[in-house]
This record gives structure tokens, sequence and C-alpha cells, in this order.
């Protein structure tokens, strides 16, 4: 697929300004298990929070490209990894995960472009006719898990980290769900 990932560490610093900012907005997120690579390892929580971010919005190819094509193409997709096992009866009985405790933040964007089968591109999202970029960029890892509600220190990062995991005022998206239509936003 297609990709515009956020490499540089003064673009993943603007986007979290933005959010502080109120430029870029928290709009959908969702909720789901995460297997990972390692079989032996019991499942975890993950969740995928989607923003809009108007100032994501790529210059336009050429004069007949359609605003509304560039206008869509502004979401920021953050996965944040949880140290908390995926707990099947909340899952069955609808209700949220437990999130206590972040492995990994990583932000990625969307693409109009479907990639090829086996990537992350290839599949689904919550957005009608929007894929995620295959890979996503790190932005905060704590491999012993960082128990963020419960944190008292003052630091830079993990505050701005704070400010983009909340859920609130977001709708949340649940397997089964119809996609949002894309022009949302």
């Amino acid at each position: 697929g297609e990709t515009r990932e956020l490499k540089e560490l003064q673009d993943r610093l603007d986007f979290l300004s933005r959010v502080r900012r109120g430029r870029a907005h928290a709009k959908y997120f969702k909720e789901f298990v995460y297997k990972g690579k390692d079989p032996s390892k019991a499942p975890t929580v993950m969740r995928e929070l989607w923003y809009h971010d108007p100032d994501m919005v790529p210059e336009k190819k050429n004069k007949h490209d359609k605003a509304s094509d560039v206008h869509t193409k502004a979401w920021v997709v953050v996965h944040i990894h949880y140290a908390d096992l995926w707990d099947y009866i909340l899952a069955k009985a609808g209700q949220r995960q437990k999130g206590t405790s972040i492995t990994q933040v990583n932000l990625r964007h969307c693409t109009l472009q479907r990639g090829a089968k086996g990537g992350s591109s290839y599949y689904p999202t919550l957005m009608k006719d929007h894929y995620l970029e295959d890979r996503g960029t790190p932005f905060f890892k704590c491999d012993g898990g960082w128990r963020w509600a419960e944190e008292t220190r003052q630091d830079a990062m993990q505050d701005r980290v704070k400010r983009i995991i909340k859920l609130d005022g977001m709708c949340e998206w649940n397997e089964g769900d119809g996609q949002f239509n894309r022009t949302a936003g």
C-alpha cells in the first residue's frame, strides 16, 4: 500500500502538538485481541484510535484530484499495545478491556490504496475504503509496561502519550459494526 509514515521525530511531535491544540481530533476507537508473533504468549489488549488531522492532507497530485478524496486521506491511527491480557469474558459481554499497562504506542496513516494480501493495508478497517499502512512508527516503548494511570512523575513524553490515549468523546467500534463513511471527519 501507499506509505506516508510518520518516520521523523519532528513529524510525530508536530502531530501531538496538533492534538494538544485541538487541530487533530479523536473520532473513533476499537479494541482487539493482539496475538503477536509468538504463539506461546497469551493474547493481550490492543487499541486503535482514529484521529482526523486536516494538517496531514497530502498535496493534490494534479488539478483533476477531487477535493473530497484529498480530505479523506487526513487520518492518523494510534495503536496502543497493552501488557494486559485479553479478557474473553469481557469481550463476549461487550465490555471494554482493561488497559492499565502500556508497552508500546505506534502511529500510522491510512491509505486509500489496498495493499498486497498479508500486509496491514490489505484488510478492511473501521473506516470504509481506508486501509492502514503496512508498518506503524513506534512513538513510545516500555518493555516492562508503563502503568500510565498511576504515573505521578512529570515527564514530557509520557504527558504527550497520555494526551493521545484518552478515549473521551470517541465513538467505539466493535467487530460486526458497519464501517464508518469515509467522508466523516
